[in-house]
């Protein structure tokens, strides 16, 4: 959970909520980089939002070196990169003595030097054009230049006056309309409905246009019926829109769109669980994260090696589906009933009347694994949860990669790995896991997180 001042405390699943938007409050990353989970301090520094003294913060709340060591290389590259004046999509001065036009007459003289450059040229901004972007008159006499490279340079500032940001928002040219979407925060909103139109994004401006703060959030349900599908589902996003249109969009025939609605948590459980058996890989995994999935079919995907990651970002997976499988509280339970509907648990599974919880073998007082005649049906899990009671050096490699996913709190995924590597059912991979974070959390209580 993130506490921020002036915020409900917020849950905040890897994935499912982007710490790269320009428009997040202060407060989330305040609250990230201090979370206790390393996969979000990791994400607040990919984010490559965070001030000098977030960076402190997260650098302190990692102490463990192992896991400290990537972010801190991250944190002095990024004030490498700020204390040098470089910013995205800009090119860097010739020298920090380079000088500057202060003139409108010196400022054309250089500005009939930069070369001009075809439509599908890869340009930065000019390094001039951008250290003068605050200038309001500069950026207005440069927008109306014939030079292409020059207007993409302008179509980098972060503000323009609005006159200058409406004439760069119906440039012929698409980049320099680009570029003011990306960089700009005055950019109008008819140009970032134009540019979403065609444009799929980049990892230099993640999430623009759609995250800009400027996008439309109203009148957008005159899409609801666009032939264009990229179009269509932005009818999703209006205030006004309702559950009905997310069942609609849910048999749309396009899977973009059908992917938006199946990730949409107005969608019905009935729904959700069709579409989280989509012919299309996007559309189901969409549907895997939908908090609206019930438990009944989200736990079976957390156990299945191409679902899991999916399933693991959904709300329910920490909130509802993880405790439900930890506990199987009863043989009447949802989780058993669901357990048993499954062909390959048999009547010897973990479903069974004698494997079931409460049955004996959770309650044995000697373990079958150090007896004189040592049964042949026990599992190895068995056995290592008997070992697990032991005095150990813990050298055994088999636990290295699977300690690693516990400490980090990925227990879906650690789960996974046991049963994998020690065979057996849920309670046995369940009670190896339970055994084996209590003997880490004994050894090595600074490393753990309390992550999905």
């Amino acid at each position: 959970m993130l506490a921020t001042e002036g915020f409900r405390p917020l849950r905040l699943p890897v994935g499912m909520i982007s710490l790269y938007r320009a428009d997040l409050p202060t407060g989330v990353l305040d609250a990230a980089v201090v979370h206790p989970a390393k996969a979000v301090r990791g994400t607040a520094a990919e984010s490559r939002r965070l001030s000098p003294e977030q960076w402190s913060r997260l650098l302190g709340a990692t102490a463990n070196p192992k896991f400290r060591d990537a972010p801190a290389e991250l944190a002095a590259e990024q004030a490498a990169h700020r204390a040098s004046g470089a910013r995205t999509g800009v090119e860097r001065a010739p020298d920090s003595a380079a000088r500057l036009p202060a003139s409108p007459a010196e400022i054309a003289a250089m500005a009939a030097t930069v070369p001009d450059v075809t439509a599908d040229h890869r340009t930065y901004a000019v390094w001039w054009i951008a250290a003068l972007h605050d200038n309001a008159e500069t950026t207005r006499q440069l927008a109306m230049s014939p030079n292409l490279g020059t207007r993409r340079s302008v179509a980098r500032a972060r503000h323009l006056p609005p006159d200058v940001a409406n004439l760069l928002a119906h440039d012929e040219d698409r980049i320099v309309r680009l570029y003011l979407t990306e960089s700009c925060d005055d950019a109008p909103a008819d140009v970032l409905l134009d540019v979403w139109s065609w444009w799929h994004g980049s990892f230099s401006f993640p999430g623009r246009p759609r995250n800009h703060p400027n996008f439309p959030r109203h009148d957008l349900l005159r899409f609801a019926q666009d032939p264009e599908p990229r179009i269509r589902l932005l009818a999703l996003d209006d205030h006004a829109s309702d559950a009905a249109l997310v069942e609609r969009f849910s048999r749309d025939p396009d899977a973009q769109v059908r992917s938006a609605a199946a990730g949409d948590p107005r969608l019905s459980p009935e729904s959700a669980v069709r579409r989280a058996d989509d012919a299309d890989q996007a559309v189901r995994s969409s549907a895997w994260r939908n908090p609206a999935l019930p438990p009944t079919v989200l736990i079976p995907l957390l156990l299945n090696e191409h679902s899991a990651e999916d399933a693991a970002r959904n709300h329910r997976s920490t909130a509802t589906a993880w405790r439900t499988s930890s506990h199987l509280a009863s043989p009447g339970s949802t989780t058993v009933r669901w357990c048993r509907s499954l062909p390959a648990w048999n009547s010897s599974g973990p479903c069974s009347a004698t494997t079931a919880p409460g049955a004996a073998w959770r309650r044995r007082e000697h373990s079958p694994c150090t007896s004189a005649g040592t049964n042949t049906s026990t599992s190895a899990a068995a056995c290592e949860i008997d070992a697990l009671k032991q005095p150990s050096d813990d050298t055994d490699p088999r636990w290295s990669q699977i300690d690693d996913l516990i400490t980090e709190g990925r227990r879906i995924q650690a789960l996974q790995r046991i049963r994998d590597e020690f065979g057996g059912g849920i309670h046995d991979a369940l009670d190896l896991l339970n055994h084996r974070y209590i003997r880490l959390q004994q050894d090595q209580s600074k490393d753990f997180t309390t992550g999905n």
